[in-house]
């Protein structure tokens, strides 16, 4: 069997929208003690999972659209790199055409807009 996944605690969430960062954010801080980072796109994102500063992030969780860097480009850039393996990466988009693509796509779960406390909890513990 494989090892149970470490409890959540640092999420990276990364999307263009300042808005979108801000409520999705507060979703988390009221779903438990997450140390929450951000970021506008994915290249931004990239560079905070590669800052090795010994407390590794134990979730992504990503918009899919997004300049310079989108989510999938996103997650195959975080799937290349060996010392990024373990990092579980879920999609959140409005875009429900996209339920069947994700894992395909290399994404560990997708969260569907509107984000609800239930739905992220859920993306939370099943990612």
């Amino acid at each position: 069997a494989p090892p149970p996944a470490r409890p959540v605690r640092r999420v990276l969430v990364v999307d263009d929208v300042p808005v979108n960062r801000m409520v999705l954010s507060a979703q988390l801080r009221n779903l438990g003690d997450f140390r929450i980072e951000t970021a506008p796109d994915g290249l931004a994102a990239l560079k905070l999972l590669e800052r090795a500063d010994g407390e590794p992030f134990d979730l992504v969780l990503t918009d899919m659209w997004m300049p310079v860097m989108d989510g999938e480009g996103l997650v195959g850039s975080i799937r290349e790199r060996p010392a990024l393996r373990g990092l579980r990466v879920v999609a959140v988009t409005a875009d429900v055409e996209l339920q069947g693509k994700t894992a395909e796509m290399g994404f560990d779960g997708i969260l569907l807009k509107p984000v609800t406390a239930d739905k992220l909890r859920e993306a939370i513990s099943g990612a």
